[in-house]
C-alpha cells in the first residue's frame, strides 16, 4: 500500500500481525492508526491511495475491534457462569445426591443404589461384593424398564447371615432373549464440602471422601 500492489499486500501483513499482538481495543486503534498515516505519507503521488483502500482497511480495524469486544463478552460471560455454578455447588453442601459409581454403603441393614436401562429387559441380576471383591450376593430382579431403576438390599449374604456394615460394590446385567448386557450403575452419596482452590475450577468432597465435579452428579434428593 505504500508504494505498488506488492507492498499493499505486505503492509496488510503486517497490520493483521500488529492487530494480533495487540493487548487492548486503544492499542489496536493507535497501531492502525500510525500504519494508516505512515502509508498516506509515504504513498506513491502518481498513484495515489483511493477512497476503496482505506474503506478496506477500515474494514480490517472494525473486524478486529468487534473480535476483541467479543472475547471480552465472552469472557466476562464465563465468569457469571462459573459464579452461578460457585453458588449452587454451595447449596449442595450436606445434600444426598446420586452420582456415576458401583458404591453401595451398607448401614442398619439397608443398602441402595440406582442403575440404567438402555432399554428394557425381561429381568436384570445384581452381583454384590465386599470390599476385597469377594461376592456376596447376587439378586435376580424382575422385568426392568428402559431408564433409572432402584435396586435395594437388605444386607443379607447369599446364605442368609447378616452381613456387617461397610462399603460394597455392585454390578447390574440385563437379560434379554437369553443375552445379557452389562448395565450403568449410580451410588447415593452426600456432599460434604467444597473446594474452591483451584483457579478457574472447584470440585466437592463427598462423605465417601471422592472428589468429584458438580456434573458429576445426576439427582439432588
Amino acid at each position: 500500500m505504500l508504494d505498488t500492489v506488492q507492498s499493499n499486500g505486505a503492509a496488510g501483513t503486517a497490520a493483521r500481525n500488529s492487530f494480533a499482538k495487540a493487548e487492548d481495543i486503544d492499542d489496536i486503534q493507535t497501531r492502525f492508526l500510525e500504519l494508516l498515516v505512515a502509508q498516506l505519507r509515504n504513498q506513491d503521488p502518481l498513484a495515489p491511495m483511493d477512497n476503496a483502500q482505506v474503506t478496506s482497511q477500515m474494514a480490517q480495524l472494525n473486524t478486529v475491534s468487534g473480535i476483541q469486544n467479543l472475547n471480552k463478552t465472552m469472557e466476562g460471560l464465563g465468569q457469571v457462569i462459573a459464579a452461578g455454578q460457585f453458588s449452587q455447588a454451595v447449596a449442595l453442601v450436606d445434600k444426598l445426591v446420586l452420582i456415576k459409581g458401583d458404591g453401595m454403603v451398607l448401614a442398619d441393614g439397608q443398602a441402595g443404589a440406582q442403575f440404567k436401562a438402555d432399554q428394557s429387559y425381561d429381568s436384570a441380576v445384581a452381583t454384590i461384593k465386599n470390599a476385597g471383591g469377594v461376592v456376596v450376593r447376587e439378586v435376580t430382579l424382575g422385568r426392568v424398564g428402559k431408564g433409572m431403576n432402584e435396586l435395594v438390599w437388605d444386607g443379607l449374604s447369599n446364605d442368609g447371615a447378616a452381613m456387617p456394615p461397610g462399603h460394597y460394590k455392585v454390578e447390574v446385567v440385563g437379560v434379554r432373549g437369553g443375552e445379557t448386557t452389562s448395565l450403568e450403575t449410580f451410588r447415593y452419596d452426600i456432599i460434604q464440602s467444597l473446594d474452591n482452590s483451584a483457579t478457574g475450577q472447584f470440585t466437592l468432597t463427598t462423605s465417601l471422601g471422592d472428589s468429584i465435579s458438580i456434573n458429576d452428579i445426576v439427582k439432588v434428593f
